[in-house]
């Protein structure tokens, strides 16, 4: 890793419950009172897909039947 974006902290260490551990750019943003940093990993994707489709209202069913299509 280059030399330079190590010593300004550029990247930050996330651990990933599906890639153990990855890199991501740090917040370009540096707050002495308040932090910023990345507190989890991306979600994996589909992960929340039947809570948003039964938080629009669709029923039980249906999201059962989009779900397994897609798999």
């Amino acid at each position: 890793m280059d030399p330079y974006l190590q010593e300004t902290n550029f990247f930050q260490k996330i651990d990933d419950p599906h890639e153990n551990i990855v890199f991501t750019t740090a917040p370009p943003v540096d707050f002495s009172g308040t932090p910023a940093t990345v507190r989890s990993a991306a979600p994996a994707l589909g992960q929340h897909s039947e809570e948003i489709l039964l938080g629009a209202g669709i029923s039980k069913n249906i999201v059962n039947k989009i779900i397994n299509k897609g798999r």
